[in-house]
């Protein structure tokens, strides 16, 4: 699988945004102001900052699966690299 368009992991979490650890780069900013409450805000950044390395354990994963188990890790995969 080709590498993604998206900056290179890790991230780090600050409260209610993302960074790049290795680039120094903003990712994302969760405080919205637009109806979440700060939890829901503060799981959105988590979720968001472990996306790098979820992905690559998806990709580890799927090496080792044959083709008709992985469909769905495949198209997840995709998914987050918009293929």
């Amino acid at each position: 699988m080709s590498e993604g368009k998206h900056t290179p992991g890790p991230w780090q979490l600050n409260d209610l945004s993302v960074e790049s650890s290795s680039e120094g780069k903003w990712i994302a900013c969760t405080d919205s102001h637009m109806g979440n409450d700060l939890c829901e805000d503060q799981a959105n950044a988590r979720l968001i900052s472990a996306a790098p390395e979820l992905l690559k354990a998806a990709q580890d994963l799927l090496q080792g699966y044959t083709a008709a188990r992985a469909l769905k890790i495949q198209e997840a995969i995709k998914k987050a690299k918009r293929e």
